[in-house]
């Protein structure tokens, strides 16, 4: 494996592993001291940190070890690749933004709608049945099983 793409790979594991050091450092926000709750709110952001550690871990694990080097003639880097990847950090950034002010309901389907799109699916029925069953199945889980109300928006017409 040539050294550059070494680099490439180790870097951009450096960057993942920066990402789940800030998420498990930032879960402190959340910590509730002397809470009742068995499992408490900082949880769910330490447990994602640790799962993208463990992914990013064993994807350059494998990609050192499989030895493959990008042939000279293909660039690692494209502007339709760059466009590609913005297009599908773009979507979670909008979504975080959108979803207090539309809502659970409308911000999600369109969030799904975006990123099966970003991610390369052009087929309406996969586009608009993948968004409305993984929206029926969230709001089922957190409504019946969870006993949580999901956000409803606070810009007129949503609230």
């Amino acid at each position: 494996m040539r050294r550059s793409i070494r680099i490439t790979i180790l870097g951009e594991y450096a960057l993942w592993l920066a990402l789940a050091v800030f998420f498990y450092a930032y879960s402190f926000e959340f910590a509730a001291p002397d809470s009742a709750e068995i499992v408490t709110p900082e949880v769910w952001p330490r447990a994602f940190a640790i799962l993208v550690a463990v992914v990013a871990t064993l994807h350059v694990a494998e990609q050192l070890s499989s030895g493959e080097a990008l042939p000279d003639d293909k660039p690692r880097f494209s502007i339709r690749g760059i466009l590609g990847f913005l297009k599908v950090v773009a979507a979670p950034l909008a979504y975080a933004w959108l979803l207090p002010k539309v809502g659970f309901y409308v911000a999600t389907p369109l969030f799904l709608l975006a990123q099966l799109f970003a991610l390369g699916e052009r087929r309406p029925l996969y586009l608009f049945g993948t968004a409305a069953g993984v929206l029926v199945l969230v709001s089922l889980v957190f409504t019946t099983v969870f006993y949580v109300a999901l956000p409803v928006g606070n810009w007129p017409g949503f609230s």
